[in-house]
């Protein structure tokens, strides 16, 4: 592969940002990752940025408490305890939606579990 500002000169890396061939004379290191001297610093700035940031909330997602886990087991909670006060299909109604709320709960709980297993 040549580099894309010069024909003649091989090219020695991949810009980050713009995926442009570069020679030794065009290319910049940023961060561990390369990019094209002139253009396209700040943009793999920007994109190393967003990875990092990205990892790190990869990494305590497991750790942390969800509002939805929280919140559809309360639902969950409550539609179940309906079910006690009412009668006939709406008691097996109420039953059926706090059985669901508590299931999803359960499910996001175990998600949230292997995420933050994984490393």
């Amino acid at each position: 592969m040549k580099c894309y500002n010069h024909d003649d000169v091989d090219a020695v890396g991949i810009c980050k940002h713009c995926q442009k061939g570069l020679c030794k004379e065009c290319i910049e290191e940023v961060d561990g990752s390369l990019a094209c001297k002139v253009s396209c610093v700040e943009e793999v700035e920007t994109l190393n940025y967003i990875v990092n940031r990205s990892k790190n909330m990869v990494k305590h997602a497991g750790s942390q408490w969800n509002p939805a886990i929280i919140g559809s087991f309360v639902f969950g909670v409550f539609f179940f305890g309906l079910g006690f006060r009412s009668e006939g299909m709406l008691s097996m109604a109420m039953y059926i939606f706090g059985l669901g709320f508590c299931a999803i709960s359960l499910y996001y709980y175990i998600i949230k579990k292997r995420m933050s297993k994984q490393d």
